[in-house]
């Protein structure tokens, strides 16, 4: 889980406990009178406190162990401050507050904002008799409120990057898919005007060539034979060349497929796609390359995922799409706007879309006519 800011925000994290622990162990350990006997506590539970907020650190993809250790940091922080009156052990949920924006919901944060600073002045007015609570809580939820808009606004840059990181992937992506259209179209239109024109006047000349080998006579007859043998042969070649500028009319899907799964923040992408695979319909292979990139999308925001399989290849008269991940549905298996949008997709071009879960994470299965 990116906390933090990546591993710079982590390792002041542990800076952080490691310089206010130690501080609270000196005092509670040379304090004597009210702290007698509590330096091992004191030190179990910062070490518990460290423990779970290096497991939150690594927890990518499992949000019940994110839970779990989120909540364990708090419980361990809130009976340091319940055992030990010492007034900045509050630092240690400010931590806690900044990582809660990358679990919770913004209105579930402020929730838990409101509750901390409550639970903060409860253990000050009654077990440490601080009669300042009120100002001190006050205080403290000032830094708990800045971490938790530092927090947010940091996963709010994160994603619009992601997202604008998306878009130029899609954007390169189609790009790539209209360029090879257009030189698909380029070589179509040669292919035609060789055949059409060039075709037609050799096939002329061939014919007249051959009119004209059966009147002539002795050396002339020889030189027209030659022409006319040559003229077939030219003939020969250019029906050759128009066939060869046909048969290269495929459209590069899988570049462009490698084009959009490539460099996806925080997702592995695994594409296989069949060298056999061959579409020269425009329509099909854009409706393929959206509906991956809608697929990649949904994992994104959705499933929680870290690795992403997909797998392109052509069965008899069909192209197949798979895609599965890693992640987890949060939910009951339902089709929301995304996945509505590719079965349009694909059922305008006469293919099929079906999903299922595979070990609790979304599959999405594809198939698409071979255009005639």
């Amino acid at each position: 889980m990116n906390l933090f800011q990546g591993k710079a925000g982590e390792l002041a994290a542990v800076i952080t406990w490691l310089i206010v622990s130690g501080i609270a162990l000196y005092i509670v350990q040379y304090g004597g009178g009210q702290y007698e006997g509590m330096v091992v506590k004191v030190a179990v539970l910062q070490l518990v406190y460290l423990a779970a907020m290096l497991v939150l650190f690594r927890c990518e993809n499992n949000r019940v162990l994110a839970l779990a250790s989120l909540w364990v940091m708090l419980a361990a922080a809130l009976t340091m401050g319940w055992m030990v009156p010492l007034g900045f052990l509050p630092i240690y949920t400010i931590i806690w507050m900044a990582a809660t924006p990358h679990i919770y919901s913004k209105r579930v944060c402020y929730l838990l904002f409101v509750l901390l600073a409550v639970a903060w002045y409860v253990i000050q007015k009654v077990s440490w008799q601080d009669e300042g609570a009120f100002f001190e809580v006050l205080l403290f939820a000032t830094f708990h409120y800045f971490a938790l808009l530092s927090s947010m606004e940091t996963i709010r840059a994160e994603r619009k990057t992601a997202e604008a990181e998306a878009l130029n992937r899609e954007l390169m992506a189609t790009q790539h898919l209209l360029a090879e259209a257009s030189r698909q179209s380029e070589r179509t239109r040669i292919a035609r005007d060789l055949h059409d024109l060039l075709g037609h006047h050799l096939t002329a000349l061939t014919i007249n060539l051959q009119t004209a080998g059966r009147m002539a006579d002795g050396e002339v007859q020889d030189r027209v034979e030659t022409c006319h043998a040559l003229s077939k042969l030219l003939l020969s070649d250019v029906r050759e060349a128009v066939s060869a500028l046909r048969e290269q009319s495929e459209l590069d899907l899988a570049a462009a497929l490698d084009i959009l799964a490539d460099h996806v923040p925080g997702l592995e992408i695994h594409l296989d796609v069949d060298d056999a695979l061959k579409i020269d319909d425009l329509e099909t292979a854009e409706s393929l390359l959206r509906c991956v990139q809608e697929a990649v999308t949904n994992t994104l925001r959705h499933s929680r995922a870290t690795q992403c399989w997909i797998k392109v290849w052509q069965e008899d008269d069909q192209i197949r799409v798979e895609i599965h991940d890693n992640g987890r549905l949060s939910g009951p298996l339902e089709a929301g706007n995304g996945l509505a949008g590719m079965r349009e997709r694909i059922e305008r071009i006469n293919g099929k879309l079906r999903f299922d879960s595979v070990q609790k994470a979304l599959r999405i299965r594809i198939d698409v006519p071979v255009p005639s």
